[in-house]
């Protein structure tokens, strides 16, 4: 009885050694690609910036971290992600004062119809699957979002299972033409006229319902920035102006984040009125997005004045 358990012992052992560093072979092989959008600069210690951008896609698209950098003479980073809800911002912020050799001075968070929705899907979740094994952090701001299970942050490879092959064409994307610089993405396309028709004629048009959840994850943003004494700014950025028409509560979510800002005293800037870029469709890639023409535009032009008078850079 006792070589049976002893044995039986051993195999477990040995099970848990070879799965957990199949997990790690498994984990680095597919951490490299854009899809990854500087999760691997956070993990690889490359972001130590003075300004950090946190948002979504629309983070990503609208600051160029490089003018930001030459305009300012200081160091910046976009840490924005498509799709990211606030939840996802603050878990980047917390790994980001886990790996980061300094934390940045000022923050700006993009906020708009994503931040703080009623949505519990992370876009491309398997996108963190590398990250994630014994990781508290990524446990505490994912668990509550669709397609995760409690045994997948504590036992390895079994987050892989069914997700293999979309994980390895993650990686691959290193090879894409997708270009990052300091995070920023820039796109060169013309504004899509097809879609931006079809929606026209479909009348579609969206509820953008605020979440308590994700309130609470914001509050959470809004307490590790004090604590750390990093000054945070919240932004608007621009959209086409005829865009707003598909979202019915467009207001009612401004309205809200310029509320909250100003009772807890964190500068708040709408940037979706101005006449020079939300009314040309030269500057857009879609209603939500501008192009690198427009993004270059908006980052000179509008964002750097803002924060050059906001802190006396």
């Amino acid at each position: 009885m006792g070589k049976f358990i002893l044995k039986a012992a051993l195999f477990c052992l040995l099970t848990i050694t070879i799965s957990y560093s199949l997990d790690i072979f498994i984990s680095k092989a597919f951490r490299p690609g854009n899809t990854c959008y500087a999760w691997n600069d956070i993990y690889n210690n490359n972001v130590n910036s003075d300004i950090v951008i946190f948002g979504s896609s629309r983070a990503i698209q609208h600051f160029d971290s490089q003018i930001i950098e030459d305009s300012l003479s200081v160091s910046a980073y976009n840490l924005g992600l498509a799709g990211a809800r606030i939840d996802i911002s603050y878990l980047r912020l917390l790994e980001l004062k886990k790996y980061a050799k300094k934390m940045p001075k000022i923050i700006t968070l993009e906020v708009g119809f994503n931040t703080l929705e009623n949505e519990y899907q992370m876009y491309l979740h398997h996108q963190i699957f590398p990250f994630m094994l014994f990781n508290k952090n990524v446990y505490e701001c994912t668990k509550h979002l669709e397609g995760f299970s409690k045994d997948q942050y504590w036992i390895p490879i079994l987050r892989y299972s069914g997700y293999i092959f979309k994980c390895y064409e993650n990686s691959l994307l290193k090879n894409s033409n997708i270009i990052t610089t300091k995070g920023y993405i820039g796109f060169d396309n013309h504004f899509d006229s097809k879609g931006f028709e079809e929606r026209k004629k479909e009348n579609f048009s969206k509820t953008h319902i605020i979440d308590s959840l994700h309130l609470n994850f914001l509050e959470k943003f809004v307490c590790f920035c004090s604590k750390e004494n990093i000054q945070l700014n919240f932004v608007y950025t621009p959209e086409y102006y005829y865009g707003r028409k598909f979202f019915k509560n467009r207001l009612e979510v401004i309205t809200f984040f310029q509320k909250y800002s100003e009772s807890l005293g964190i500068p708040f800037k709408d940037f979706s009125n101005d006449t020079i870029i939300n009314y040309n469709t030269e500057y857009f890639r879609d209603v939500q997005h501008l192009n690198k023409r427009g993004a270059e535009k908006f980052t000179s032009e509008m964002y750097i004045p803002w924060i050059k008078e906001l802190y006396g850079l």
